[in-house]
């Protein structure tokens, strides 16, 4: 196919656009942005107007560019959502970018229109007045002038030759679905000529709609347009843009909108609107015998200002107005060209196709998807930047093409919305319903549950603990490769009615948060963990003999998304891990901590040895040295509430020998500086209130001493009565306090210690989190 064939590229006027081509009409799709311009980038519009008149004086080149307007040829009305195939413009345009733009210059049009029918009466006034034939030539030459403005700037309705009333003009521009009325009737556009079948409900198609009618049921002295009927919220930007643009206009005399300009500007008299070349450029011409004609009313210079600014604008704005044959290339070049506008997301320009399938749909069926999408729409509305939106497109869409189908797209925009499109496009009907639910699933996970922090419904109430700590973990060490696991396991969950029965997502957390923490326990680091992640996604797994995978929701596959099946998995995946890192022959458990026990686990304070620390003395006896599992509520340190306190206490886990404080020499320390065995777990403790935190070299014997006085005065606590209504921090402070019984008595500390303990606490924290993957 050739070039012009896919696109067609040339500068048009904004009398081009609107009011030349008089039976174009325009559709803006519904992945379209509602309308955000405001009164600041009005005032920028005509300020840059201004400017450009008074240029004309000097250069006949002076013209206002508005970029480019984007747009995709449908003249057939295919994109448009319940069409009247009989009652459509004879050419369609849809707008890919250029929304902004082309609604305000519409308002303009609107208010320039009205403000020339307002000021019409003076002028006829003048005329009446005058006396002079030759003089009155001329101000009926003016007035057939202004009148052909009139008609242009109120020209750009599309005439339908059937039409009954005020459905004889039909705006000329609507847009696709945009929002859901009280009583779920859905809000869309739909070109009409009557009644029964023309619906505009969008906030500037409504706006278009009534100027008409009100045009049209015009009787005696002009006036506008009620901008009071005009009373919900979506309308009100609208109102006061309107409101805004008609202030502007309503008093310009003997100055081309001098009224608006700083007193030390240098201001347009009105005799220069007979520069021959201003008059060429923007086609009015005013007869310069006019200027000191006594008749010449104020008002009608006035008139005459406004008619000036109106030429201006309908000839002297311009964009470069691109067409092209199809979306995907709109899209394309919409990036390319790098527009004023906001790049569109993948998600938006996914909306389209589920629109399209709706129409398939009966009214009830579709408002239900159509709910999904509105709050799917909503959720981005809320965000700030565009910067914002895209991140989270990005997010979503990685996590949820990998559960779908195992497949995941590039974070360029073209490569996400092809994934999203094509993989939507392959479904039947049905499975497009499922597709969207699965995608809405996936995005309130994203946005409530990743992003906020709400479990309510994910679980039961006692499951809540746990799932907000493993869900604190996994976000806090941004280990977004699992959302794609986590909607999967939502989605079967969702499928069930009774809440009780809604334990796979939670079960699943727990099994991918163990996972994590015993991985990143033998480096510290990711160390391929995601290339794990993405095999259970893609291909089938053998483990003892079972075929587990690959996890995807395409082709009614949740079925085959199992519990059992994800925990054989990550345990295997695991053991080949240890093994890897340890070959020698042993159980797996004893590898594993061998592995750990030599490993520098606090040279650096990140979030999954923070966990590891909190698995390692959960449960934990240790007073006298001697280590046992105690369910006691003072050995229960694995909770969210101490998570969040050692998150708010950043430098609460220490060590207990550290090279950089202690007098390496002094009474007590034994260990050996030069092979970082401060570095072992077995040197931790947890110190959250800071009492032991001192720049002052300080021996062992001396460090000990304050840990019994601790210890001593932090047992107290768990005499109280009404302990578990204390103080999260008082608790989790006491209950660390009991893990420094260990250590509070021994003699020296050395390295056979830290060994011995590194053992100790890694052989508990194994237990602890093994058991969420068993």
């Amino acid at each position: 196919m050739s070039l012009d064939k896919i696109f067609k590229s040339e500068p048009k006027s904004i009398n081009d656009i609107f009011v030349k081509d008089r039976n174009l009409g325009f559709y803006m799709p519904a992945y379209q942005r509602p309308y955000s311009w405001n009164h600041e980038n009005i005032n920028n519009l005509i300020d840059d107007i201004e400017s450009s008149f008074d240029n004309l004086l000097q250069s006949d080149e002076a013209i206002i560019f508005l970029g480019t307007l984007l747009t995709v040829d449908d003249d057939k009305g295919e994109s448009i959502y319940r069409k009247d195939e009989a009652i459509l413009p004879e050419r369609i345009k849809l707008i890919v970018d250029g929304q902004q733009r082309i609604t305000t210059l519409i308002l303009l049009l609107t208010v320039l229109h009205e403000a020339m029918l307002k000021g019409e009466s003076a002028l006829q006034s003048d005329i009446k007045n005058v006396e002079q034939d030759a003089m009155k030539s001329h101000f009926q030459a003016l007035h057939r002038q202004i009148k052909g403005l009139i008609n242009q700037t109120g020209g750009y309705p599309i005439e339908s030759a059937l039409g009954e009333d005020e459905y004889r003009y039909l705006p000329k521009v609507i847009r696709s679905m945009h929002g859901l009325q009280e009583g779920h009737e859905l809000k869309y556009d739909r070109w009409g000529d009557n009644n029964d079948i023309g619906r505009y409900q969008s906030p500037l198609s409504q706006y278009l709609f009534r100027f008409q009618s009100n045009l049209l049921n015009q009787s005696g002295k002009f006036k506008e347009l009620d901008l009071k009927q005009f009373s919900g919220p979506e309308m009100t930007l609208i109102r006061k843009n309107i409101e805004f643009m008609r202030k502007v206009f309503k008093e310009a005399p003997n100055l081309v909108l001098g009224v608006r300009r700083n007193e030390d500007d240098e201001l347009i008299e009105f005799c220069e609107l007979g520069n021959k070349h201003l008059q060429d450029c923007i086609h009015f011409n005013v007869n310069r015998e006019l200027y000191d004609c006594e008749a010449l009313s104020d008002k009608t210079k006035n008139l005459v200002n406004i008619a000036a600014f109106a030429s201006f604008v309908l000839h002297r704005i311009c964009v470069t107005f691109v067409t092209v044959n199809s979306e995907s290339y709109a899209f394309d070049m919409f990036e390319a060209l790098n527009t004023t506008g906001e790049p569109l997301t993948a998600f938006e320009t996914f909306v389209p196709r589920v629109i399209e399938h709706l129409q398939s749909k009966d009214d009830l069926n579709a408002e239900c998807e159509y709910k999904k999408i509105n709050s799917i729409s909503a959720r981005f509305e809320e965000l700030s930047s565009n910067e914002a939106k895209n991140k989270q497109t990005e997010k979503i869409i990685i996590a949820f093409m990998r559960a779908y189908n195992g497949k995941i797209p590039k974070t360029k925009v073209p490569s996400q919305r092809e994934a999203l499109l094509s993989s939507y496009n392959s479904c039947n009907s049905l499975a497009k319903d499922k597709y969207l639910e699965h995608f809405k699933q996936t995005v309130d996970l994203i946005f409530d549950t990743w992003n906020k922090g709400e479990i309510e419904g994910l679980c039961s109430d006692n499951d809540t603990e746990i799932f907000s700590l493993c869900l604190n973990y996994l976000v806090d060490i941004k280990h977004t490769i699992s959302l794609s696991l986590l909607a999967q396991f939502k989605i079967k969950d969702s499928m069930l009615e009774d809440k009780e029965d809604r334990v796979q997502l939670v079960n699943a957390i727990k099994a991918i948060t163990a996972y994590s923490v015993l991985w990143r326990a033998m480096s510290g680091k990711a160390d391929g963990i995601e290339s794990e992640y993405k095999a259970i996604h893609s291909k089938i797994t053998n483990v003892d003999g079972n075929e587990i995978g690959p996890f995807k929701l395409e082709g009614a596959n949740e079925y085959g998304i199992d519990l059992d099946g994800l925990k054989k998995y990550l345990s295997n995946s695991l053991s080949q891990k240890i093994k890897s890192k340890n070959p020698k022959d042993g159980e797996i458990k004893a590898k594993w901590i061998e592995v750990c026990a030599q490993s520098p686990l606090l040279e650096k304070k990140i979030e999954s040895n923070r966990l590891l620390i909190m698995a390692a003395m959960h449960n934990l006896d240790v007073a006298g040295g001697v280590y046992q599992s105690s369910y006691d509520f003072k050995n229960e340190v694995l909770n969210i509430d101490t998570w969040n306190e050692l998150k708010l206490e950043k430098n609460s886990i220490s060590k207990i020998y550290n090279p950089k404080v202690a007098g390496v020499t002094s009474l007590g320390w034994n260990v050996d500086g030069s092979i970082n065995k401060d570095q072992y777990i077995g040197n931790v403790f947890v110190d959250i209130a800071g009492r032991f935190k001192s720049s002052d070299k300080q021996s062992w014997t001396a460090l000990r001493s304050s840990m019994k006085v601790h210890i001593e005065e932090l047992e107290l606590v768990f005499a109280e009565k009404n302990v578990k209504s204390l103080k999260t921090s008082l608790i989790a402070e006491a209950r660390f306090a009991a893990k420094m019984q260990d250590i509070a008595y021994i003699e020296e500390w050395n390295e056979e210690t830290i060994n011995f303990r590194s053992e100790k606490l890694l052989s508990n924290a194994w237990d602890n989190l093994i058991s969420w993957m068993n």
